[in-house]
């Protein structure tokens, strides 16, 4: 899908044209919608299409892993991310050419595809599918379970060919189930280049004939066409390998028009004869060449023989950058690379804040909205949680006002007021309210003629001794003004109509950098509300950015809101050499302040410095300053980046991040191990260095213990540990223990904690029914609880007792 901003229609003269020529060619003047292109104000989702045929079980020599392994786990990442960056979008992975059909309940309208398996359903994004799928990673990795032999994700059977059709056919028809909103992708990710022949280890035959390939290439034209009507991107992530490279040209290039160089086939190009000299690519016309005379062009049989070889190496290299370029717009490797780290730079979506009327002058209106361009990443909102015997529970806050004398519940449309303090009767209505209330007590408790109650006694203008506080007309005495909700939005709005009215235009010269107190709101034409919106402004863009001007004007865009003065600020498009845009075209609605809102700076005498004085400021200032320019888009925040590592190595039970504090103390004490100090470490703890002997640190002690008792599965490609002791017994101990034991499944030691799963619940319920609960140990109980989130405190007798409750309900 096209994400550029001008509409690639052609300009047919309308009003608002550009007028550059009668026979048509691209406007200059029509926009594209903003919400066609800015998908990242929707919710995103997304549908992993992976083969799982038989050559995905393949060993991949790049990773050591199949590719089905390596395309699952990329999914897992990218979710991961999703986590963090925007946890309501929705992923769901499919798998089609396996074995079993698992499809039944996902599909709406449209036909059921055999072998295809929904490995994880769409869904908003969340810890526990990706957990299962990657303890299957990591079974798989550890060789304990392969995923060949896995029913979820077993291959169909060998000599026999997969429908291609059907896997796109499911995909589409599945995505088109989850409604209408939404910005909807279908990753396709396989590693073989001709779904047409079938290929054994050594042999690769032909099972369609060229008749049925054309059949199956316009079935799966049918599909991706039927995607494109629903908007729904299909964006193709072949895999490729060392010993072998994806050709698209196979069969893909029809289907998803992802080719390969036309050149690559071309034999003037790649052939290594030296009598090859056509050039028949369009990059390498030279206009000024062929306007000189032909007698100053060297004729080809005046070049020399080193002058063809070097022709023909620029054309060899210009071929193969213009392949990989091609190549990297399907390429698995690199698509995912740019996709997370798209991910990685968590931009906030452009929000729309406000959709109003843009006034130039009597009678003429356009319709814009305004995007939110800026806004500060924080940190998500901490949940208040409440242990109960069931497990944790999210606690409901919930404010319910209530008066402070009678301390009778309020309703807040009913019994609430809103009112504003004005003069000194405001600040001192406690004082009145308590002198009202004393002189209540005492004229209940005497007797005598006159009125009953101080309430009486104010309301006939009796106070007594009290002070006169004063009251406003219409108000709600005592110096509070009560105002309602619609006198309250009169007073703001001043009667003014809603829109953003340019009063006129003035060189943008005027406009000091101070002046810009607030974040501006970027505009952009709608035709929604006005016909024609899109041409007039881009008409109004390209004349102020030509007359170097910028509009003065008065907004009020909301109901509710304060009128304020405005700069309408235009800003042309940048487009790069390449033809990639660099900027949008819009306008920036920046906020003016008013004259109350300026603050003039106090002005302090100095005394004047002398000219060394100056010479040797001017030395520092040129000695630290950066010559660069600064880019804020690539600096992330490092306190969210280590908050979202902590909380994503916390979900996934991982080890933590280290701090600078845990750096240091490992540092301490690698020093100090490699100086020989065997009887005690000394560490960093912030305060100062303090040593601890090696017969007080029982948690090292036990560490080591047992592990020298356990068995241990070591694998190869964890990263390496520091040194953090000075024997090579007790480093290898250390490092299997504190590698292993918190990836828990990407290594494993015996004895360690057991760990439940969900494929264990099939045990789990067997022994329930059967009335064995309590064959389990306690730390298998445990585990068990926590898998369901429930209390881990007790003797056996009462987490036995526990489970079974919870089961009971469950299956019971």
């Amino acid at each position: 899908m096209s994400r550029n901003w001008r509409n690639p229609k052609a300009d047919d003269g309308e009003a608002g044209s550009d007028g550059e020529g009668e026979g048509g060619g691209a406007s200059k003047t029509e926009l594209m919608d903003w919400e066609q292109i800015a998908h990242s104000s929707t919710k995103d989702i997304v549908l992993f299409c992976i083969d799982a045929g038989p050559h995905m079980h393949k060993i991949n020599p790049d990773t050591n892993v199949s590719f089905l392994h390596s395309a699952l786990l990329a999914a897992c990442k990218f979710q991961e991310t999703k986590l963090i960056v925007s946890p309501n979008d929705q992923v769901g992975i499919l798998l089609f050419g396996t074995q079993y059909t698992e499809m039944q309940g996902f599909i709406n309208k449209g036909p059921v595809y055999s072998h295809c398996t929904v490995l994880q359903k769409i869904a908003q994004v969340d810890v526990e599918p990706l957990v299962d799928i990657f303890d299957l990673l990591a079974d798989d990795e550890r060789g304990t379970q392969h995923l060949d032999r896995i029913s979820l994700t077993a291959p169909y059977e060998k000599g026999k060919l997969f429908r291609i059709e059907h896997a796109l056919g499911n995909a589409v028809h599945y995505m088109i189930a989850q409604g209408k909103t939404g910005y909807k992708r279908i990753f396709f990710m396989t590693n073989n280049d001709d779904p047409a022949v079938l290929k054994n280890d050594d042999t690769a035959k032909p099972i369609r004939s060229s008749s049925e390939r054309t059949d199956a290439t316009r079935k799966c034209l049918k599909f991706v066409n039927e995607a494109g009507l629903r908007n729904i991107e299909l964006e193709p992530l072949f895999i490729s390998s060392s010993e072998h490279t994806f050709e698209v040209d196979k069969f893909y290039g029809n289907v998803f028009a992802a080719y390969d160089d036309p050149l690559s086939s071309d034999p003037e190009v790649s052939s290594d004869s030296d009598d090859s000299e056509t050039e028949d690519d369009e990059d390498e016309y030279d206009l000024l060449a062929d306007l000189l005379p032909n007698e100053r062009q060297p004729s080809s049989a005046l070049k020399t023989k080193a002058q063809r070889r070097a022709e023909r190496i620029a054309r060899q290299s210009k071929r193969e950058q213009r392949e990989a370029r091609n190549r990297s717009l399907y390429d698995c490797a690199v698509k995912m690379e740019e996709i997370s780290q798209t991910l990685e730079e968590r931009q906030m979506p452009k929000r729309v804040v406000f959709n109003t009327v843009m006034e130039i002058g009597e009678g003429i209106q356009l319709g814009v909205k305004g995007y939110s361009m800026f806004a500060k990443a924080t940190r998500g909102t901490p949940v208040r949680m409440v242990e109960e015997a069931s497990g944790y529970r999210e606690v409901a806050a919930k404010v319910v006002p209530v008066c402070e004398d009678t301390g009778q519940i309020l309703q807040p449309k009913k019994d609430i007021d809103t009112a504003f303090s004005f003069g000194a009767g405001a600040a001192a209505a406690g004082y009145n309210e308590a002198m009202l209330a004393d002189q209540e007590r005492q004229a209940g408790a005497g007797a005598g003629a006159g009125p009953s109650t101080a309430r009486e006694a104010e309301a006939n203008g009796d106070l007594g001794g009290l002070p006169d506080l004063g009251s406003i007309p219409g108000s709600a005495g005592r110096g509070l003004a009560k105002f309602t909700k619609e006198e309250m939005r009169e007073m703001r709005e001043m009667g003014l109509p809603h829109g953003i009215r340019i009063l006129g235009f003035k060189p943008q010269s005027k406009l000091e950098f101070w002046m810009n107190t607030k974040h501006s709101v970027f505009l952009y034409p709608t035709d929604e509300t006005y016909a024609g919106s899109k041409r007039f402004f881009a008409s109004l863009l390209q004349s102020m950015a030509k007359k170097k001007v910028f509009g003065l004007a008065v907004c009020l865009p909301r109901a509710g809101s304060t009128p304020s003065f405005a700069a309408i600020w235009p800003r042309e498009e940048e487009v790069s050499a390449e033809g990639v845009q660099l900027t949008a075209p819009g306008m920036f609605m920046i906020p003016l302040p008013y004259a109350d809102d300026i603050r003039d700076n106090p002005v302090e005498m100095s005394l004047t410095p002398k000219r060394e004085e100056v010479e040797a400021a001017a030395a520092i200032v040129k000695k630290y300053s950066y010559s660069r320019p600064f880019y804020p888009d690539t600096y992330n925040n490092p306190a969210l980046a280590l908050h979202y590592a902590t909380l994503r190595a916390a979900a996934f039970d991982r080890e933590r991040p280290m701090t600078s504090k845990i750096a240091q103390a490992r540092q301490a004490a690698a020093a100090a191990s490699a100086a020989g100090e065997q009887d005690g470490m000394e560490i960093d703890g912030g305060g100062g260095a303090a040593a601890v002997p090696s017969s007080s640190m029982g948690t090292l002690g036990t560490m080591l213990s047992s592990v020298r008792k356990a068995e241990v599965v070591k694998d190869d490609t964890l990263p390496e540990y520091e040194n953090i002791d000075a024997t090579e017994e007790e480093v290898h101990l250390i490092r299997n223990f504190n590698e292993l034991i918190p990836k828990a499944g990407y290594g494993s030691v015996r004895g360690a904690p057991p760990k439940f799963k969900k494929r264990d619940e099939a045990t789990l319920k067997s022994k329930w029914a059967s009335q064995t609960l309590s064959t389990y140990k306690v730390d298998e109980l445990k585990a068990a609880l926590l898998f369901y989130k429930l209390a881990l405190t007790g003797r056996k007798a009462e987490l036995v007792e526990r489970l079974d409750t919870f089961l009971t309900l469950r299956w019971g």
